[in-house]
């Protein structure tokens, strides 16, 4: 899932891919003797332990599904919603190879040097960076930063990239919530950006429901998401958001976009309470080379609607083969 906005030495590397087959360092093996590792299918890579010990075994650690060469990444949202794409990655690897960073980093300059660590360790050529949610503001912020890997962007449920349309997120939400879970919304949104601050994990996980209810028209379970998703992470979302946001607000976050010459695919849903013409505006005024198509009938995870999730794929597919979406 993605969060809700608020207003204000040696490489440890792991890769899993959808055979089972795990690729480790010395001091990987050693955390797998002592049980935080365990071998899997699919692209399941941890067990309830290591999930227990995650602050201390995520650095630059990366997934890997279908077979070489990796051609696509995918980002996850939050900050802090570590696994939560997954099932996209699972999906596409039957098309082309696909690489799923895990971000565990706090500051948005380690999270791209990360993300870079991470690409660089399976492939060193240009990829497509798939983005959802704050990882699409992440995709841009990577491809600014280190364009020799970045082919094209495709942006899942983009916030807006200008302050000006984000108090829209807010009113949409609170309006699908009843006042009872519009005000725990709201006090659950005041603990995480450190107004009475509690545990921020249980935050999180508070919030999770809450935003099901409100970013999403018809969504289905996925079974594979018992072993996929990590626990949330609180800090990292507080840490990052908060830079992120200020980012967006001084209007570096323009800048970048202004840097961006390489293709950009915009996949919103016409319900996601992420106002779509914040993020096409601004690339509108960026002149950035983009593409934008709105899924019907779809909220802020079109990977996770019934009635979307078939389209949204084949878009993908289609982009991951070099071929052009309509626009709308």
């Amino acid at each position: 899932m993605a969060w809700p906005e608020t207003q204000s030495p040696e490489r440890n590397t792991v890769r899993h891919d959808s055979r089972g087959d795990v690729a480790k360092n010395r001091r990987c093996r050693s955390r797998r003797q002592a049980g935080f590792l365990i071998e899997c299918r699919d692209g399941h890579a941890f067990s309830h332990a290591a999930q227990k010990f995650l602050s201390n075994v995520t650095q630059n650690m990366i997934r890997t599904y279908g077979n070489e060469p990796y051609r696509a990444a995918v980002i996850h949202g939050g900050p802090g919603a570590m696994g939560s794409v997954a099932c996209i990655a699972r999906e596409l690897s039957k098309v082309v190879g696909v690489v799923e960073p895990i971000q565990s980093r706090y500051s948005l300059s380690e999270l791209t040097d990360e993300l870079h660590e991470q690409i660089k360790s399976v492939f060193n050529e240009p990829l497509t960076l798939i983005g959802h949610s704050w990882g699409a503001w992440l995709a841009i912020l990577f491809a600014v930063n280190h364009p020799k890997f970045a082919k094209q962007i495709v942006l899942v449920g983009c916030p807006p990239f200008e302050e000006r349309f984000a108090p829209q997120i807010m009113e949409r939400r609170l309006a699908r919530l009843s006042p009872d879970d519009a005000a725990l919304f709201q006090s659950l949104l005041s603990e995480l950006s450190g107004e009475g601050r509690s545990d921020q994990n249980v935050a999180m996980k508070q919030l999770e429901h809450l935003v099901e209810k409100s970013d999403n028209v018809d969504t289905f379970d996925i079974e594979t998401d018992k072993t996929d998703l990590f626990p949330a992470d609180g800090t990292m979302y507080s840490a990052v958001w908060s830079e992120a946001a200020e980012m967006r607000r001084d209007g570096r976050l323009m800048e970048c976009l202004r840097k961006i010459t390489i293709p950009v695919f915009v996949i919103h849903g016409d319900s996601d309470p992420h106002p779509l013409e914040g993020v096409v505006g601004p690339l509108r005024k960026c002149r950035a080379d983009f593409t934008c198509h709105v899924l019907e009938n779809c909220g802020h995870s079109p990977f996770r609607e019934r009635n979307a999730h078939e389209e949204f794929y084949r878009m993908i597919e289609t982009i991951l083969q070099n071929n052009q979406i309509a626009h709308t």
